[in-house]
This record gives structure tokens, C-alpha cells and sequence, in this order.
């Protein structure tokens, strides 16, 4: 899952006037490689950018089945694979993308 949200900075300049200054950060939820031995669990990671000004990375703590955390379809590469994509897919299982023939992203 990929959230954009707009961050507002203001900034004085040097004639002591605020100036305002926006932009665009994103969160990204990818899933841990590591699983747990005992529950069979991945931990959902947290990724915090803005380009290459910022790039912050944190553990969650929420432990999820890999089975079922859905990541984006990338859309431009299964389309040039020549699967047909339906309009409502956005997401999808790891099973589901590979017994449809879709290619997904990396996050979730």
C-alpha cells in the first residue's frame, strides 16, 4: 500500500516574510522476507519518503500470514506479458497473481 499525503513546510526568507512550501511524502508497507518459525508470520515493514530528500524505514510489529497480504499489480508489465487486466484488479495475493499470470510490485 503506497499513501500519499502532502506535507506543509514553512520557511522564513530573508526579508522575514514565511514562505510555504508543500510536498508530496508517501508510506509503502512491504512485507518482511523473514517468517516466523513458529506461527509461520511475516512483519508488515513501514517505509516513509519524499524522492531523495527523506527515506525512513521502521518495523511495525503487526505480523500478518503472507498468504493473504495482497500487493499492487503492476499493470504496464502484465499488460506487456499479454494478460488481460480487468479495470477493478489493483491488488492481489501471491497466489492469486501467479494462477492469473499477473506481475506485482513490491509493496503492498
Amino acid at each position: 500500500m503506497v499513501i500519499s499525503r502532502e506535507i506543509v513546510i514553512f520557511a522564513q526568507n530573508n526579508k522575514n516574510h514565511l514562505s510555504k512550501f508543500s510536498i508530496m511524502a508517501k508510506i509503502e508497507l512491504r512485507l518482511s522476507s523473514k517468517i516466523q518459525k513458529e506461527t509461520g508470520r511475516s512483519e508488515i515493514m513501514i517505509r516513509f519518503y519524499q524522492g531523495n530528500k527523506f527515506d525512513f524505514y521502521a518495523k511495525s510489529e503487526v505480523y500478518v500470514n503472507p498468504d493473504y497480504f495482497e500487493y499492487y499489480v503492476n499493470r504496464s508489465k502484465t499488460k506487456e506479458m499479454g494478460v488481460r487486466l480487468p479495470d477493478n484488479a489493483i491488488t492481489a495475493t501471491q497466489a492469486k497473481a501467479e494462477r492469473m499470470g499477473y506481475a506485482l510490485r513490491k509493496s503492498g
